[in-house]
């Protein structure tokens, strides 16, 4: 995890009240992965997830799944999954919902590339450090969806 990282308090600087964005702001994480140096000179970028884990109760009835990673669509954050996220959880599946590079609470400073490239640069990154390169389901929303 990234220490300087501070969850979002959407209920008192959001002014949104919603609970259940308010509970995926509670569990958003931000952990730095590795990333090209055309994407940062430093060698990593902070990315910014929440993760909800599956229910062990629907794992050990519907069996084994592959974890979910969900992406955002256009100018939008991981609280889009906000209301998915924990449905999918309690359904047995391992749940990570990740903001895009330069969207939602990802790094901004340090960065010197905000490309398509570089987005699919952090994913990949994201997903070698939290998920160790294993097999994984991705699915996104808008433009998202189109990688």
């Amino acid at each position: 995890d990234d220490p300087a990282f501070t969850p979002p308090d959407t209920f008192n600087e959001g002014m949104i009240t919603e609970q259940a964005c308010t509970d995926a702001a509670s569990l958003m994480r931000r952990v730095k992965v590795p990333v090209p140096p055309a994407v940062s000179s430093t060698g990593d970028v902070g990315v910014s997830y929440i993760h909800w884990p599956a229910s062990a109760a629907a794992k050990r009835s519907y069996g084994p799944t592959l974890p979910l990673v969900l992406v955002h669509g256009f100018d939008s954050s991981c609280l889009e999954y906000r209301r998915l996220g924990p449905k999918l959880a309690d359904l047995g599946i391992d749940v990570y919902a990740v903001d895009l590079l330069g969207w939602g609470y990802t790094q901004l400073s340090d960065v010197e590339s905000f490309s398509a490239q570089a987005k699919v640069d952090a994913l990949s990154g994201f997903w070698a450090v939290v998920g160790d390169n294993g097999p994984v389901c991705i699915a996104g929303a808008s433009f998202s969806a189109q990688a």
